[in-house]
């Protein structure tokens, strides 16, 4: 599991910029050590909502678990979004989906997270205490066969106040072959997707990810099968 702090909106205006990445053996000892407990702790819950989620489609509630034994692809990021007084203009994460299968998100009480509509418009994520909010990534999206989608969203920039938020990203092994299970496969809901290597489909997205793009280069529909 890797566990890294960085700065991921950056306002134009401000000349300095920070962007550190945290380990307990860089002189953070107690910061990198809480990241590391907290994360174990994630990892349990995001555990626990893909065992509800198999038991919502029919399945075991173990189903998920073989996709993350040994090495997998699992993030802890930190991130620090500093104010700006013109958010309009900064380079941030723009529109995209999660490329893994459950992101766990803490913020503090600054909204900054925008869910997209299927009519194209931004909905507002305002925190709510002592919650966390929970997003489908495209690994679930193909798994699950399309019932369960990855949410569209971007982060923006706050204007006068500070916000922090920690995603915590479960993705299954870098040679995992994420394709629909075939327990949920009929007559009546056939296959919709043909699958992709988790780690490659992953590494193809990195380059774009911090960008405010319309659009990040590959998703999970590039993969639909058609009708």
């Amino acid at each position: 599991m890797l566990y890294i702090s960085d700065l991921f909106l950056t306002c134009p205006l401000v000349e300095d910029r920070v962007g550190k990445r945290v380990s307990s053996t860089t002189g953070t000892d107690r910061f990198g050590d809480a990241c590391i407990a907290y994360g174990k702790e994630a990892e349990k819950l995001a555990h626990k909502i893909l065992e509800l989620i198999a038991l919502s489609l029919g399945l075991p509630a173990k189903r998920f678990v073989p996709f993350f034994e040994g090495k997998n692809m699992t993030f802890n990021r930190i991130n620090y979004y500093r104010p700006c007084p013109n958010p309009e203009l900064v380079l941030g994460k723009g529109c995209h989906t999660d490329t893994s299968s459950v992101t766990v998100v803490a913020t503090n009480d600054v909204s900054g997270l925008e869910i997209k509509t299927r009519e194209g418009t931004f909905l507002k994520v305002n925190p709510l205490p002592g919650s966390y909010i929970i997003n489908l990534g495209e690994a679930m999206n193909v798994w699950s066969n399309g019932y369960y989608e990855s949410s569209d969203h971007r982060a923006v920039a706050p204007k006068d106040r500070h916000r922090f938020s920690m995603a915590f990203s479960l993705g299954p092994a870098p040679d995992m072959m994420v394709e629909p299970l075939e327990e949920l496969i009929n007559e009546d809901h056939p296959r919709r997707f043909t699958g992709f290597k988790y780690g490659k489909f992953w590494r193809s997205r990195r380059h774009t990810s911090l960008l405010r793009l319309k659009e990040q280069n590959i998703r999970a529909r590039h993969f639909k099968i058609r009708e």
